[in-house]
């Protein structure tokens, strides 16, 4: 009997993992990062911050922090304005 070949043509292709559903209701906004940037210096320290990690703990892709910030020197010029 000869093997059986499977049509992959019409399973549905895999689909990327959702961040968690708190993130995908509320908008990202500069507040929110320089938010969670203080508290990992905080929790961290200022030399353990990077935007790899603030992105972690905000359940982004890195990149889009550099929509708010154009790097981490003004995301912590951000903060000596308030």
């Amino acid at each position: 009997m000869p093997a059986r070949v499977s049509d992959r043509s019409q399973e549905s292709p895999r689909e990327a993992p959702q961040a968690p559903a708190d993130a995908a209701r509320k908008p990202l906004t500069r507040e929110a990062i320089l938010q969670t940037a203080l508290h990992l210096v905080d929790e961290e320290g200022l030399e353990a911050l990077t935007m790899r990690k603030l992105a972690q703990a905000l359940h982004i892709d890195p990149m889009t922090i550099y929509r708010h910030f154009e790097n981490k020197e003004a995301l912590l010029g951000d903060r000596g304005a308030r």
